[in-house]
Parts: structure tokens; C-alpha cells; sequence
């Protein structure tokens, strides 16, 4: 399946291999082809909106497994920042988990030098 998806370069090809590395737990992989999908759909002349919107919001779960918490903080923030307000409760509450998991992680003095 992942041999399949890699010779049609698209943006469902791309996200289709991501959540097939996302079950295998290749966390860097799934990154990278998500990351793809982003840029395939925004480079593409068709509207790819729910699908880039999709990619976005796996992107960033697969960040906060890598325990990458602020790049998955300045995604989020990048994410919601161009989209109606309605379609961004999903988005808001990813940050949130992601800015718990960093403030657990980090003492306050760690914290200040990441501001």
C-alpha cells in the first residue's frame, strides 16, 4: 500500500501515507509526509481545504507524539490564524494539549526562555 501511494504524488496520496505511518508509529516519516500533503495543497489549483485542513491538524499530532511541543504550538498558530472561527475548535484544543504537555515538561525558568 505505502509502494502505491508513493507513486501517485498527490495531496490524498500524501495523507494516506502519513496515517499509514502514523499506525506503524514512524512518527519523523509521518511528519514528512504530511508536511508534503501541506505543500501539495497549496501549490495545487484545485480547493484542497478540507484536506489541507486534515494534514494540519494530524501534522500536529504527530508533533505532540514527537514531543515537539512548541513547533506544535507554532503550527497551531500559524493554522488558525487565516480560518473562520467555527472551524477551529479542534485546532484550539490541540494547542491546548500542547501547551499542557509543555508546561509539564519544562520548569518556569525554562519556560520564560522560550517565550
Amino acid at each position: 500500500m505505502e509502494r502505491g501511494c508513493s507513486f501517485h504524488l498527490t495531496a490524498a496520496s500524501y495523507c494516506m501515507l502519513g496515517k499509514l505511518r502514523i499506525k506503524a508509529k514512524r512518527f519523523d516519516e509521518t511528519r514528512n509526509a504530511f508536511e508534503r500533503c501541506i505543500q501539495a495543497c497549496i501549490n495545487s489549483v484545485t480547493d484542497q481545504t478540507t484536506e489541507l485542513h486534515g494534514a494540519y491538524l494530524d501534522l500536529i499530532k504527530c508533533l505532540i507524539q514527537l514531543k515537539r511541543f512548541p513547533q506544535a504550538i507554532e503550527r497551531l498558530t500559524t493554522f488558525i490564524k487565516p480560518r473562520q472561527p467555527n472551524q477551529n475548535a479542534e485546532a484550539y484544543l490541540q494547542r491546548g494539549i500542547a501547551k499542557i504537555r509543555i508546561f509539564t515538561k519544562y520548569t518556569a525558568h525554562e519556560l520564560i526562555k522560550l517565550s
